[in-house]
């Protein structure tokens, strides 16, 4: 219409599930603004053999003058990621591959302004590392000048870690999110019941800074606590 662009229905089809979106574009010099309302029913967005993410709800994008503004709240209807069992290498920052071209230098980056709700609805699936769980709870992410926080617990509904040559329950674990979202508290425990005697390990302190102790039950000193985890 004239410089503007009307979207009355959009739609994408997204494994057995859709993406439904309307909004209007101001298109008069490229493309100026954006206002899309978007919703999701069982929606597969992502879609690998290491992440898989099914979700619902509804979200709001706009962009003015290379701001991007992005909100909404959504439920993850079926959720798996493997963490592999050790870490691929990376290549350095510094490191230019012949034939791969460069970001050109002078471009002007997208500011992105992020307010996110997600619920994990007791069914995320995370394997790999020693790790089996299944992980519920939900976190707010949202952009706080160029840093990204988070607020918000994540938890293990259910789940076994192997470690010390052993299968360990996890009794409780939890990331607990009040500010930067790559630094969430923790609050882990797992163990091991032999008869009477239980051990195992807890972790509290953040994921920067993790504090590591056996524990027991009955009480006894870490080198029998050890013993009983191992042997």
């Amino acid at each position: 219409d004239g410089n503007s662009l009307k979207i009355s229905k959009l739609q994408i089809q997204a494994g057995d599930g859709k993406i439904e979106a309307e909004g209007s574009a101001d298109i008069s010099n490229g493309l100026r603004s954006l206002e899309l309302n978007a919703r999701a029913e069982r929606a597969r967005i992502l879609s690998s053999p290491q992440l898989t993410v099914v979700l619902s709800g509804t979200g709001h994008a706009g962009l003015r003058d290379l701001r991007l503004a992005l909100d909404g709240k959504f439920k993850i209807d079926e959720g798996r990621y493997d963490l592999g069992t050790e870490r691929k290498p990376e290549l350095d920052d510094d490191v230019i591959i012949a034939g791969r071209t460069p970001a050109r230098a002078g471009t002007k980056p997208m500011q992105i302004a992020l307010d996110l709700t997600v619920d994990l609805s007791d069914n995320f699936a995370v394997r790999g590392h020693g790790l089996d769980a299944v992980l519920g709870g939900s976190v707010r992410m949202a952009t706080r000048g160029t840093a990204l926080n988070a607020l918000g617990t994540i938890r293990t509904v259910s789940g076994e870690y192997f470690a010390y040559g052993q299968q360990l329950a996890i009794e409780r674990g939890e990331l607990n999110f009040s500010g930067p979202l790559a630094n969430p508290g923790l609050n882990l425990r797992a163990v091991r019941k032999i008869k009477a005697v239980e051990v195992g390990v807890e972790v509290s302190g953040s994921l920067q800074r993790p504090t590591v102790k056996l524990v027991s039950d009955p009480v006894m000193s870490d080198t029998d606590r050890l013993g009983w985890l191992v042997l």
